[in-house]
């Protein structure tokens, strides 16, 4: 009964939140954006349904589980261990209350689960609707971004994309890191956005900030692909203001030793995630990953002999394909699979409607004049050939690509349209 009553808290606290956070939106938008708030919230039922009543366990029960005992340590001894959890949760400590996963993401992620039990009552449920909300909002920020960068005619798929595709709205809903890491990815873009555009630096700021920690917490690769992304935005939006021709190379070299600075930052803070070590990586993460032969499982690599840069190039385009595309729907073996195989068919007929209309250059000519669709595009694709080699079962694929899905979906609804990109104009007019 407890959880119950904090979960319906928690959702009510939500809607009211959604209120100031939507001010100023059209009519439809607010429809949209509150089914979709709902979508997230029923997404967490159904994922719980699946992993206490489908799986009988895996990662969102484990979690649960050791939080819940950290939880109760917390309540006898607050002032002891409180310590241990914060230390838990930024990786710099909390062996004694979690011996393997300490000083990593599964470490920071239990501390996670810890603090909500604590807070919430050891209820699963209502840890589940907070993250879905904590998710919803992170959407919602990179739509707030997406409206404010789009013209008029482009914010109904975008709206689509990033908020109601229902991958991510499934993966969004539990004790997750990629549910989790949705907030704080939000917070990154929407405060990158604000702190580069002059737009509420100082929020803008902070925003950033809390989103990088957060994302280097709980699924640090993450930065890899936003800090590229966001280099290409800032070139493509300072190239677009810029009337001298001449000037542009200066701004490819600038974008090109940000990012270059930026990665080196990411590889030194975390070796894992260094891109140039990229072959090494991405071999022990498909070996990290790996299981046995059979099922669902693929291999794109072959992790039993060295791997060239030559070969990583050339298996690029299918580890791409991989990620964003597949399980093809023949490709099912089980209900989930099944139904992650509708998702990606009608990716599939949305690529291949955006080839048909506008063709392949003049799509890439499109995104080339529009930062936010360049930031969306090499968000997407650099994700993907991470997850596409790293991930080695399609089971979990559509867990693992959730963070791109939404920027993949957005470009998508947005080619699709013959309309052309113009200067974005926000109504504020209700239909």
């Amino acid at each position: 009964m407890i959880g119950f009553l904090a979960s319906l808290m928690v959702a009510i606290f939500a809607f009211a939140l959604m209120k100031p956070a939507t001010r100023g939106y059209r009519g439809w938008e607010k429809r949209l954006i509150s089914y979709a708030l709902l979508a997230h919230f029923a997404g967490a039922l159904a994922l719980l349904a699946v992993y206490l009543y489908y799986y009988g366990n895996g990662d969102l029960v484990r979690y649960h589980r050791l939080g819940g005992i950290i939880a109760a340590h917390l309540s006898t001894d607050f002032g002891n261990v409180a310590p241990e959890v914060l230390a838990l949760l930024l990786g710099t400590g909390g062996e004694g209350l979690a011996t393997h996963g300490a000083g990593t993401s599964t470490g920071s992620m239990e501390a996670v689960a810890a603090i909500l039990s604590f807070l919430l009552g050891d209820s699963i449920l209502a840890s589940s609707i907070l993250i879905a909300s904590g998710a919803f909002f992170g959407k919602l920020s990179i739509y707030s971004v997406l409206r404010r960068e789009l013209s008029v005619e482009f914010h109904r798929p975008a709206l689509i994309g990033a908020l109601l595709v229902p991958s991510a709205v499934f993966w969004s809903g539990s004790l997750l890191k990629e549910s989790v890491v949705m907030s704080f990815l939000g917070a990154l873009v929407w405060g990158g956005y604000m702190l580069s555009t002059g737009r509420k630096r100082t929020i803008g700021a902070i925003a950033l900030t809390v989103g990088v920690i957060g994302c280097a917490l709980f699924k640090g690769y993450l930065l890899v692909p936003a800090a590229v992304a966001g280099m290409v935005w800032l070139y493509v939006r300072r190239s677009n203001k810029s009337k001298n021709v001449a000037a542009k190379p200066i701004y490819v070299l600038g974008a090109t030793a940000a990012a270059f600075g930026l990665l080196l930052l990411i590889g030194n803070f975390n070796p894992r995630y260094d891109v140039f070590r990229a072959e090494q990586q991405l071999v022990h993460e498909a070996e990290t990953m790996g299981g046995s032969d059979g099922g669902s499982n693929y291999t794109l690599l072959d992790t039993s002999g060295p791997t060239s840069t030559a070969r990583l190039l050339l298996t690029a385009p299918w580890a791409v394909f991989t990620a964003l595309l597949r399980p093809a729907i023949i490709e099912a073996r089980n209900p989930l699979s099944l139904v992650n195989g509708l998702e990606t068919l009608v990716l599939t007929i949305m690529l291949i409607r955006v080839i048909r209309r506008r063709g392949f250059w003049a799509s890439v000519s499109v995104i080339r004049k529009s930062p936010i669709l360049a930031f969306c595009a090499v968000f997407t694709l650099l994700l993907a050939i991470g997850v596409g080699f790293a991930t080695t079962n399609m089971g979990t694929l559509s867990r693992y690509r959730m963070p791109l899905v939404p920027f993949f979906a957005v470009l998508l609804g947005v080619l699709g349209t013959t309309k052309q990109q113009r200067s974005p104009v926000p109504s504020t007019k209700k239909k």
